[in-house]
């Protein structure tokens, strides 16, 4: 695959063939969806054409869903995994070939909707073993703790995971003194955020600003999740489970 720039943006070129001519399209990141968008530029006769897709949870559910689309996999030349490139050939033997681009601090940055400097690589193993990496925002807004994971066991497998930002405090800083006055005044509780997230086959937990959870807190939840029944754990994991959502919570104590 050649790689060009234009007006310092780099443009990616189909390769040549009897069928196509040279074309080439700028790669984009698009903030309307979320790291489950994918488009397939595939070959059907003379020309080139595209199929869109969504909720497509990893770049291996390709097969399925050219299978679906009836799309035979010789014919795809390009696939557009959220706004990454991921390019696709096959050789003689049928055997997939993937030439993948890492993302850098800028490109997560872009994901994230923050500044590159409010983002940091992570990387550690959960408790099945599997070895996770990526990136997570630090910026001290709405992306505050969101994370890309990029690669799961040296794979590529873009995610997003969506963190909690800072709660503000519902009165200003700044109030005069008030006499003879009934107010009703908020509690604010000192807590832990929890968030709940999916990858792969199993459930994991983080905090706000780190990718994965202590063992301190993992054991409160765990003491939690076997405990009493008035705790709703294991419901929160189920949920997590089956929709691919994430959940945050706060563990207070």
């Amino acid at each position: 695959m050649t790689i060009i720039k234009i007006n310092n943006k780099k443009r990616f070129m189909y390769p040549k063939s009897k069928f196509v001519k040279d074309i080439y399209f700028e790669c984009k990141y698009d903030t309307r969806y979320s790291l489950e968008y994918l488009e397939i530029f595939y070959r059907d006769k003379d020309q080139i054409k595209v199929l869109k897709g969504l909720d497509i949870l990893d770049i291996r559910s390709l097969f399925i869903y050219t299978s679906l689309a009836q799309i035979p996999l010789h014919r795809v030349v390009l696939v557009k995994y959220s706004g990454h490139v991921c390019y696709k050939k096959y050789n003689y033997n049928g055997e997939l070939e993937m030439d993948y681009t890492p993302l850098t601090k800028k490109d997560a940055a872009e994901y994230l909707n923050c500044d590159k400097s409010e983002v940091s690589k992570f990387e550690f193993k959960t408790p099945k073993g599997q070895l996770i990496s990526g990136f997570i925002s630090r910026s001290r807004d709405i992306s505050l703790g969101s994370m890309i994971i990029e690669y799961v066991n040296k794979e590529p497998s873009l995610q997003y995971v969506q963190g909690m930002p800072k709660l503000h405090y519902p009165t200003p800083n700044d109030l005069k003194t008030i006499k003879n006055k009934q107010l009703d005044l908020p509690v604010k509780e000192d807590g832990t955020n929890i968030v709940f997230y999916k990858v792969k086959d199993e459930i994991l937990t983080k905090t706000r600003l780190r990718p994965f959870i202590s063992d301190t807190y993992r054991g409160l939840l765990n003491t939690l999740s076997t405990g009493a029944s008035d705790y709703e754990i294991d419901n929160y994991k189920q949920l997590v489970n089956d929709t691919g959502y994430s959940l945050s919570c706060e563990l207070y104590g």
